[in-house]
């Protein structure tokens, strides 16, 4: 089976070696505020404007995602 693994030269590469180790939380944070704002929208009983607004938010993090060719499954 293949195996991966990612080096680090520290303390020099500190900040890259914590953003790698942090990636999949940060993942998991937005998918968080995704589904809250699904949520939202479905179900709460917002004004047109606060329903635009989160509606904007969760398309613009989508778009986002799509052109950084993140994977969110």
């Amino acid at each position: 089976m293949p195996k991966g693994m990612l080096t680090f030269d520290l303390p020099e590469e500190d900040e890259e070696f914590r953003q790698a180790q942090e990636g999949p939380e940060w993942k998991f944070l937005m998918m968080d505020i995704l589904n809250h704002l699904r949520n939202e929208i479905k179900h709460a009983q917002l004004s047109q404007e606060k329903l635009a607004a989160y509606e904007e938010v969760r398309e613009l993090i989508w778009h986002s995602i799509e052109d950084r060719r993140l994977k969110a499954d």
